[in-house]
């Protein structure tokens, strides 16, 4: 029942607003009606025209990317790889594994502690205390 009350007096209240101000709730539907027609009708030749007066400038656009991807010839010279010059070893393509001798390997190593260790010992001492130094 009080909600029945409620929804009476919600109804009496506009009823009541629509009779004290009916000219200005008249005035301002007829200029929303006025303004959604008027939209309503406008846009779609605003939007006839935008997309007639774009549409060349996109086909231009099109044809002057369409031109600058032309085919062309690729040399045969252009795929193989060049001559290399007579001070470098040629360039091998691939690889056949191989085993190492140990006249191979010696021609290549050198002993770090052929000078001593004490070289070494104050290199180690160094990076320690840099490490120390930076440690908080």
């Amino acid at each position: 029942m009080q909600l029945w009350s409620k929804i009476t007096e919600i109804v009496s209240g506009g009823v009541n607003l629509l009779r004290t101000y009916r000219k200005y709730v008249l005035a301002a539907c007829g200029l929303i009606i006025v303004t959604v027609v008027f939209f309503s009708s406008i846009l779609p030749a605003l939007g006839k025209k935008v997309r007639e007066t774009s549409r060349p400038q996109v086909q231009e656009v099109e044809r002057t990317l369409a031109d600058s991807f032309t085919t062309r010839t690729i040399e045969p010279d252009a795929l193989f790889l060049a001559d290399e010059p007579d001070f470098f070893p040629q360039i091998i393509l691939s690889r056949e594994p191989q085993t190492w001798s140990a006249e191979d390997v010696q021609s290549l190593w050198v002993d770090p502690l052929q000078k001593g260790t004490e070289q070494w010992q104050e290199e180690i001492k160094k990076a320690l205390d840099t490490f120390m130094e930076k440690v908080p």
